[in-house]
C-alpha cells in the first residue's frame, strides 16, 4: 500500500464518519444498502484500522519496543504486540560525592588547641563508565530488560604542614597512639560500583504525545570503597592507615519513567526508582607505623544491613528509524553503604563508634539504542 500522509488521513477518518451518519439517518433500506456497498467497495474501515494502528505505532516513545497492539503480518489492529529486540549503550561520566573523607586538619598555631586551620578531605575525580542493557517485548505488551552497569574511580590529596608554629594533625589514627603530628599527609581512595538489574515494564498510558510506564524487578550490586592514608614527619615515619567497606547486596526495585514527544523525532523523557537492597558489609581498619613495622591497630567487622536507594534521572533523545540517540543527567543515592571506623577515647583504648556514610553518583550519560 502506498504511504498516506497526514492530510490524506484526516480526510479519510471524516469521509468514513460523515457516511456513517449518512448510514444511521438515511430513511429506506436501498438508500442503506447503497452507502454500505460504498462502504465495502473502498475498504475504508480497513484502512482506518490500519491507520490507527500505524499511528500507535509511530507515537511510541523511540522504536516499536514499547507495547504496541499491531499483528507483525498483517498490521491490523490486534489484541497481541510485535515481538521485537533492542540493544542499548550508555557512556556514563559520573562523580561520587560522599561525607566523611577527612584526612587531616591543619592549623597556624594562633590558639592554644587548634588556630585558624583546614579540614583537609578526599575528593574523588569525575571519571567514565558504561550501562548495557538488552530488551524483549513480548505478545504480550511486556517488556523484559537486563541492564548491566560499572563504574570506579579514585582520588587523590595532599596536604602540608603550615611554616612556623602551624601543626598538621591525622584525623584517623588511633587516640591512644604516639602518633598524632606529621609533616606530610596524603589520602588516596578509590570505588568501584557495579549492578545488575532485570526489570518487567509495561505502559500504563500512552498516545502521540505522552506515555508513561512502570518497571519493577530485582538488583544485584556490588560497591567496593577503600581509602588509604599516608602520614610521614615528625611522630609519623611513614605511617600508613586503611579503611576499606565492601558491600554484596540483593534486592527489589521499581519505578516510572516517561516521555513526552516533540517534533522531528525529538522527545523528552524522564524516571524516578527507588529500591531496598539486603547485603553483608565487610570492613577492615588498620592502623602501621615506620614502614608498616609496627601495627596499632588492625579490626575487621562483618554486619547485614537494608540499604535503600533512589534514582532520578532527564534527558533529551532522538529517534529515526530504529536507531535512538539520547543524553541526560542522572542521580543515585545509596543510604549508609559506607562506614568510617573511628577509636574516640585514649583511656578506653577499645572505645568504638562507626558513622555510617552515603553514597552519591551523579553526571551526564550518552545512550545509543538499536532495535530490532
Amino acid at each position: 500500500m502506498a504511504k498516506i500522509d497526514g492530510c490524506h488521513q484526516r480526510a479519510l477518518l471524516v469521509v468514513c464518519a460523515a457516511l456513517c451518519a449518512v448510514l444511521a439517518w438515511t430513511p429506506d433500506a436501498s438508500s442503506q444498502e447503497a452507502v454500505a456497498t460504498v462502504l465495502d467497495h473502498s475498504d475504508l474501515y480497513g484502512r482506518i484500522e490500519y491507520l490507527e494502528g500505524q499511528v500507535a505505532r509511530l507515537t511510541q516513545p523511540g522504536t516499536v519496543h514499547s507495547g504496541v497492539n499491531i499483528d507483525c503480518q498483517t498490521c491490523e489492529l490486534t489484541p497481541l504486540a510485535c515481538p521485537t529486540w533492542s540493544a542499548s549503550l550508555d557512556g556514563l561520566y559520573w562523580k561520587p560525592r560522599q561525607r566523611g573523607l577527612d584526612y587531616a586538619v591543619t592549623e597556624d598555631g594562633s590558639s592554644l588547641i587548634l588556630g585558624q586551620g583546614q579540614i583537609h578531605n578526599l575528593d574523588f575525580d569525575r571519571d567514565s563508565g558504561f550501562r548495557l542493557a538488552m530488551a524483549h517485548l513480548t505478545k504480550t505488551g511486556w517488556t523484559v530488560r537486563a541492564a548491566f552497569t560499572m563504574f570506579d574511580t579514585d582520588g587523590s590529596a595532599l596536604a602540608q604542614r603550615p611554616d612556623g608554629v602551624g601543626q598538621l594533625f591525622a584525623t584517623r589514627s588511633h587516640p591512644s597512639g604516639t602518633s598524632d603530628e606529621a609533616e606530610t599527609a596524603t589520602a588516596f581512595g578509590s570505588i568501584d560500583y557495579k549492578t545488575f538489574d532485570l526489570t518487567a515494564e509495561r505502559f500504563v498510558f500512552q498516545n502521540r504525545f505522552a506515555s508513561v510506564a512502570t518497571f519493577a524487578g530485582i538488583r544485584w550490586v556490588e560497591i567496593d570503597q577503600q581509602l588509604d592514608l599516608r602520614y610521614d614527619g615528625r611522630d609519623f615515619d611513614n605511617g600508613r592507615i586503611w579503611d576499606q567497606t565492601n558491600m554484596d547486596g540483593f534486592g527489589l526495585r521499581m519505578g516510572s519513567q516517561s516521555t513526552w514527544h516533540m517534533t522531528k523525532g525529538f522527545s523528552l523523557f524522564g524516571s524516578l526508582a527507588g529500591g531496598l537492597t539486603y547485603g553483608r558489609h565487610d570492613m577492615r581498619f588498620s592502623e602501621s607505623n615506620i614502614d608498616e613495622t609496627v601495627s596499632i591497630v588492625d579490626v575487621r567487622d562483618q554486619y547485614d544491613e537494608a540499604v535503600g536507594s533512589l534514582e532520578a534521572t532527564a534527558g533529551l533523545n532522538w529517534t529515526c528509524r530504529n536507531v535512538s540517540v539520547g543524553l541526560g543527567y542522572e542521580m543515585i543515592k545509596w543510604f549508609n553503604v559506607g562506614e568510617r571506623s573511628m577509636f574516640v577515647d585514649n583511656v578506653r583504648e577499645g572505645a568504638y563508634a562507626s558513622l555510617s556514610k552515603d553514597l552519591l553518583l551523579e553526571g551526564l550519560f550518552v545512550n545509543f539504542t538499536v532495535t530490532r
